[in-house]
């Protein structure tokens, strides 16, 4: 007898349904769970469990009941749910370097059903304004102390002006600045996510603390070591191919083609590292602040 055995009747019985669903599944793609089962001693194990449950919530977020209907998004989410821990439990050496991106998927998963539930997107987060932006920057600027803070204000200055992640700022170079016709600053980018080359005319604006010339100046002027990037501070962005998966993709190709599997121990994110600054408490700023000393 273990712990295992004290656990509520209902709780046991949606993780043994969840099961005879991912089996279901295993059998309607014609995979064996033997067969899975030494996919996972490979050296591609964890690409290859991040597969499969993708895979298992593509088929749970098209799969028709008895009615004739999708599943409920509380369905999909308790088979969902029960299947990714079951599978950990059955492959714990998996958990640290696939734990984060199944989560990740379960999220992109529910907020799918939910939308699909209520015929409407999902409601957002207002837009940052220019106010807003005006607060931040006046706040960063008002408390820097070192060259870092600097390269802090320009990222949150670029990225309200540019619309983008703050991944689209990682291909970004000094060479991509150029001054056009008529002394036009013009800035040329591309978008990770689409793989797009844009470009951008900046303007200096009346209010230094929202101008983006001065804050892409204080960059230049305060890097502390000779790089081709604007921005010293982000790590380099390496895009990596990933397959495209539909309904009709075979689970076995997923398992018998997996690509090159990223370090599970990688140095923090750049989405990590501009939420740091965004989230960072901001202060009502006033009229006296000044930059402080470089």
């Amino acid at each position: 007898m273990s712990l295992n055995d004290l656990a509520p009747t209902n709780t046991k019985r949606a993780r043994e349904s969840a099961v005879r669903s991912f089996m279901k599944f295993l059998e309607e793609e014609g995979v064996r769970w033997d067969y899975l089962e030494v996919c996972m001693h490979r050296e591609s194990a964890p690409l290859v469990l991040e597969a499969v449950v993708d895979k298992f919530g593509m088929y749970l977020a098209f799969k028709e009941g008895r009615k004739g209907q999708v599943l409920a998004r509380h369905s999909v989410m308790q088979y969902y749910r029960q299947t990714k821990n079951w599978l950990l439990e059955q492959f714990p050496q998996h958990r640290v370097a696939t734990d984060k991106t199944l989560l990740k998927k379960g999220q992109v998963l529910e907020r799918y059903c939910r939308k699909r539930e209520s015929g409407a997107f999902v409601n957002k987060a207002p837009a940052c304004t220019k106010k807003a932006l005006k607060k931040m920057m006046m706040h960063v600027y008002s408390t820097a102390a070192t060259t870092a803070d600097y390269q802090d204000a320009a990222l949150l200055c670029l990225l309200w002006y540019l619309f983008g992640r703050a991944s689209d700022l990682t291909l970004l170079r000094k060479v991509n600045l150029s001054i056009g016709s008529g002394d036009i600053f013009f800035v040329r980018f591309i978008r990770v996510k689409t793989s797009e080359e844009q470009g951008l005319s900046l303007f200096p604006d009346d209010d230094f603390c929202t101008c983006p010339l001065l804050a892409v100046a204080l960059a230049l002027v305060t890097q502390t070591s000779p790089t081709s990037a604007l921005l010293s501070q982000l790590p380099e962005q390496h895009a990596s191919s990933q397959a495209a998966l539909t309904p009709a993709t075979p689970l076995i190709d997923l398992m018998d083609h997996p690509e090159t599997v990223l370090p599970s121990h990688a140095e923090p994110s750049v989405p990590a590292k501009t939420s740091r600054l965004i989230l960072h408490p901001v202060f009502t700023a006033t009229s006296t602040a000044f930059l402080t000393d470089l």
